[in-house]
């Protein structure tokens, strides 16, 4: 590792050492400045950055400082060498004090002349944190830091020393500034990791990624299909799209770490892209056993001003930031430290320093901001000994004459005020443009010849108000633009967006969204809609459905206020714009205004038409959606029948489906099927249509354990699917059969069509689909006694669901696992932490039969720990929940752990009451296997009673109702044992044990030792079972 460290510690002198070069050949000695003093500061010993670091200070007309940065490089020389500099260092210094002898000093100061190499001051603790997360990411443990500030606070300055700290500790480092109007999707995250992806780094991730995410990422990085052959990825529905664009991202993080250490800064993060802010508590969950940190930096008022971003921001913190930092202003000390810095003074002058304090309460850019003013009002000025000066020195006490405005944003005012009407004229447009903006389009707004224009572009820069970079002009801080937009009238605002409009429509590749944005300002609604329809078109073709909704909403609101003025529109735009928002809106969970758009769509079901159809199936989809099944089936009617009237098959076809889903999700499957099978003889000759109705064919057949029949709808609806080659359907279709199979006992089948669901998942990124594939391949482990793999598969799928944002996988697998540890490992401990998390989940989301079967398992394991007050309690507040739910087969599952607790309390008649009830309704329902179940544990309960007839009856009709005693596990074996014990069947009660203990043996087998042993312990069941043993063995002997 050190090797690697020192030759890339190595390199990045010696960019330095070229970057500092080239500025000063090139005349661009502030920017030279920053480099060489970055060089000074990461080789400290090393001359050739200090000689830089001087030469640069004394064309800027600071000779003082390059005397100064001379007199640090001999202490640090004597201190660490006992060395001098060297004759040229030394010649240089000579002449740099002879020219400052002959020449009046210049007004000039840092915070005039190179404001950017002004040092972090008043922020030791805060980067000490942000180093100490830098190096644990290095270390293998990244995550996610949060650094909070209001605006002015110098979060951006942070920023740039944690980059600096970074890269010279070898991390590769990326930045990001989240722009005004975001074009993209994840457009920070991908404007940060674009500078990553040179072609030799594409190839080398192109090693490690598999093809069916680098051609995902190849959707928001273009340049890696310029580079490498990558597939076009498979559709998936919406949402599993865009948890796979997540995935991708992620997965590219964890690839690039490889590499080497990365640190992405992401600045202004209270306006990114709303895909960006979703994936953040992922990459929060996810990147704390990798190499990669990532640091994002907002403005704290966003918790007042924009709610729903200040929640995305909680859920960030509360997924488990790295650490969180919140900047407070500055104290008296550290502003004193920096005004010194920022005037380039020998000494500080606490008491002006305090003024200066009291009146900008340390906030460090309004500091700054006020000894600007303060210059150019004359104020604040040099004297002929080069001293910096105020007209109050020689009187004051306290510096009360100096008044400053109260306020920042007044204080910048003032300063826009002072410039010339050339520079003001600028001002505007540039910021009706946005933070950043091209030199040629700031130009075609401004109406100034070209020697003017690019006078007034200078007086801004040297004012401080904008900045170069390579290919754009820039505000050198948001509060300036700010300011500039608040105080312009409101008609001039309108006028400059629809010339911004204008102009950037006259350039190309301006992004639609931009132009969108103009237009709304500009109230221009006609182009308005026009353009937010073309922003929420590109917003669909990414997955972008937070964006597209924005722009569906702006669009319809362009749309009405267009109708307001009396302009002639078609009514078919509304209605398509209508239908594309109701779809984004259930994509995106969105069910109060969902709901009103489709009572808007009403009005145009009254027509005979296929819209019409598609609108009223939509409305019944909804209805089911919302459990108003009556409703539902109504609206689904009124399809059917207006489809018909049309002779529409098609149309009958889908109202068919929508009617059959809502039966099948009210509960009634035997409803579904005659719908469906009307469907199947219509003759549609759609594939996919014909696979829609299979499918849900096969789910309402097997709701009704008409297997076979499920088994043959299914097959039918895989081998259209293969015929559209629609894998994403066909790993649902394998869910559906795996299912089936393992109903029907076909336990090998199950485990072959789950694992082709796994496989075919992961080839398309289907990361549902490949989770909900292991976790019906760990209830097939279950069933077959495979416990260890079971238990292994439950514990992978819940590493994966946080970052899926799957709740509800996530807590039928944390109901499962606990199940499995409590049943056959007795992990009491575990159960009861996996069942906290969906306790709270099922309440937070109304769902009683999920509450109810945590509570019935969480009951299960206060019997195991002898708790029996929490028991009693448990058991009740279970059977009200699935009682409300109407959860039967978990509620006669409850009457078995019921009647264990009246058995164990010796309650023996109450045991066998509860027992009946679970039989009546096993009997009832059809449910068999737990219909045997409990006619054994009956046969148990009897024989503890000391009825021997009655318990070796019931034990032998649990056996007859099997039919195959191959069903029957280790504790069904055990009550026999303990019926044919009691009856004194002494061979028949050995034979019993035997399987018993050889049953439960097998299951122990597939543990982990550890667990082997718990298992053995803890399970008060198999402690049983093992205790009769040892007492038959004993008794041989």
């Amino acid at each position: 590792i050190l090797p690697q460290r020192e030759l890339l510690r190595q390199r990045y002198l010696s960019a330095l050492l070229t970057l500092a070069e080239a500025e000063s050949q090139a005349g661009h000695w502030e920017q030279a400045l920053v480099y060489a003093l970055r060089l000074a500061e990461a080789d400290p010993l090393a001359e050739r950055g200090h000689r830089l670091v001087m030469q640069c200070y004394v064309h800027l007309g600071q000779p003082h400082r390059a005397l100064a940065q001379y007199d640090l490089l001999c202490l640090q020389l004597q201190q660490e060498l006992d060395a001098s500099p060297t004759p040229a260092t030394q010649q240089l210094a000579e002449r740099i004090r002879q020219e400052a002898r002959s020449h009046t000093p210049k007004a000039t100061a840092p915070f005039l002349d190179a404001p950017d190499a002004l040092p972090l001051v008043g922020r030791d603790a805060e980067r000490a944190r942000l180093v100490d997360a830098v190096e644990w990411a290095i270390a293998g443990r990244g995550g996610v830091v949060l650094v909070e500030g209001e605006a002015g606070m110098g979060k951006s300055k942070l920023l740039d020393a944690v980059a600096d700290d970074a890269a010279w500790r070898g991390a590769w480092v990326f930045r990001a500034v989240a722009a005004e109007v975001e074009e993209q999707a994840w457009g920070l995250l991908v404007q940060a990791m674009s500078p990553l992806l040179t072609p030799l780094h594409i190839q080398q991730l192109s090693l490690v990624l598999e093809p069916v995410w680098l051609g995902v990422l190849a959707q928001l990085f273009p340049a890696i299909a310029h580079i490498v052959d990558v597939p076009k990825p498979p559709a998936l529905d919406p949402a599993e799209d865009q948890q796979r664009i997540q995935e991708a991202l992620l997965r590219l993080l964890h690839a690039a770490g490889k590499l080497a250490p990365l640190v992405l800064l992401l600045d202004d993060l209270h306006r990114a892209d709303r895909e960006t802010l979703d994936a953040l508590p992922v990459l929060a969950r996810s990147l704390d056993r990798s190499p990669v940190l990532l640091v994002a930096a907002y403005r704290a008022e966003v918790k007042r001003t924009d709610s729903t971003r200040w929640e995305v921001l909680r859920a960030v913190d509360q997924a488990g930031v790295h650490r969180r930092i919140v900047l407070q202003p500055l104290d008296v000390q550290a502003t004193t430290t920096l005004v010194q810095m920022a005037l380039g003074m020998k000494r500080s002058a606490p008491r002006f320093s305090a003024r200066i304090h009291a009146s900008t309460g340390g906030v460090p850019l309004f500091v700054l901001e006020s000894l600007r003013t303060l210059h150019e009002n004359g104020l604040l000025f040099r004297t002929d000994e080069g001293e910096w000066a105020t007209p109050w020195d020689s009187q004051t006490e306290d510096y009360d004459e100096l008044v400053l405005p109260e306020r920042v944003e007044a204080l910048l005012e003032q300063r826009i005020q002072a410039l010339s009407p050339v520079g003001r004229a600028l001002l505007e447009p540039a910021a009706v443009l946005g933070v950043e903006f091209p030199l040629p389009v700031l130009q075609a707004m401004a109406p100034l010849d070209g020697p003017t224009f690019l006078q007034g572009v200078r007086e801004l820069v040297a004012r401080h108000l904008f900045v170069e970079t390579e290919t754009h002009l820039r505000f050198r801080h948001d509060l300036i633009r700010e300011v500039v937009y608040q105080n312009m009238p409101m008609t001039k605002a309108r006028t400059l967006h629809r010339r911004a409009g204008e102009t950037l429509l006259e350039h190309d590749h301006t992004a639609p969204a931009t132009l969108a944005h103009h237009f709304t300002l500009a109230e221009d609604w006609a182009r308005a809609l026009e353009f937010h329809r073309q922003a929420a078109q590109e917003a669909l073709a990414r997955s972008s459905y937070r964006s597209a909704r924005h722009h569906l909403e702006a669009a319809l609101e362009a749309l009405e206020r267009c109708t307001a003025s009396g302009a002639a529109l078609p009514e078919d735009p509304q209605v398509e714009l209508l239908l594309q928002y109701e779809h984004v809106l259930d994509v995106l969970g969105a069910r109060e205004p969902q709901a009103a758009v489709l009572d808007q769509l009403a009005r145009w079901t009254t027509e005979a038409t296929c819209r019409s159809i598609q609108i009223l199936c939509r409305r019944a989809a909804f209805l089911t959606l919302s459990s108003r099944y009556d409703e539902s089936q109504a609206m689904g009617r009124q399809a059917l029948e207006l489809a018909r009237s049309q002779h529409d098959v098609y149309g009958m076809a889908r109202a068919l489906i929508t009617l059959a889903r809502n039966e099948d999700q009210r509960g009634a499957p035997a409803a579904a099927i005659p719908l469906l099978e009307e469907a199947e003889t219509l003759g549609v000759r759609d594939p996919g249509l014909q696979a829609q109705v299979y499918l849900v064919l096969a789910n309402a057949l097997a709701g009704v354990k008409q297997y076979t029949r499920a088994r043959g709808a299914a097959s039918a609806a895989l081998d259209r699917y293969r015929q559209l080659g629609d894998r994403r359907r066909q790993v649902d279709v394998l869910n559906v059969l795996g299912i089936v199979a393992m109903e029907e006992g076909l336990y090998a089948q199950a485990e072959a069509y789950h694992r082709q669901g796994i496989e075919l998942s992961r080839e398309i990124g289907y990361l549902f689909g490949e989770v909900r594939a292991q976790v019906n391949l760990a209830n097939v482990h279950n069933r077959t006694g495979e416990l260890g793999r079971c238990i292994q598969l439950y514990q992978e799928v819940l590493e994966r669901c946080p970052v899926l944002n799957v709740d509800r996988i996530e807590a039928v697998t944390r109901v499962n696992l606990a199940s499995t540890l409590t049943a056959f490992v007795g992990d009491t401990t575990q159960a009861r932490e996996l069942l906290r998390w969906v306790i709270e989940y099922a309440q937070r989301v109304e769902d009683p039969a999920t509450l109810g079967h945590a509570l019935a398992i969480l009951a299960a394991a206060d019997l195991t720990d002898e708790a029996w007050d929490a028991a009693r309690q448990h058991l009740d507040q279970a059977r009200a929940a699935l009682e409300e739910s109407g959860e039967l087969y978990v509620l006669a599952q409850l009457q078995r752990t019921r009647a264990l607790f009246y058995a164990l309390r010796g309650e023996g008649n109450q045991a066998l009451k509860e027992l009946e009830h679970g039989v009546a309704l096993c009997q009832e329902h059809g449910m068999v296997g737990l219909e045997s179940w409990s006619l054994a544990m009956m046969g148990w309960i009897h024989a503890l009673e000391g009825r021997a007839d009655e318990a070796v009856s019931l034990t032998q009709a649990a056996m007859d109702s099997l039919g195959d005693l191959e069903e029957m596990d280790y504790m069904m074996w055990y009550y026999r044992y303990v019926a044919l014990d009691v009856a004194g069947h002494r061979a028949e009660a050995d034979q019993a044990l035997a399987r018993s203990v050889e049953k439960l043996e097998a299951m122990l087998a597939t543990l982990s030792p550890a667990h082997q042993a718990m298992s053995r312990e803890r399970v008060p069941e198999h402690r049983e079972i093992l205790a009769a043993r040892r007492r038959h063995d004993e008794a041989k002997r």
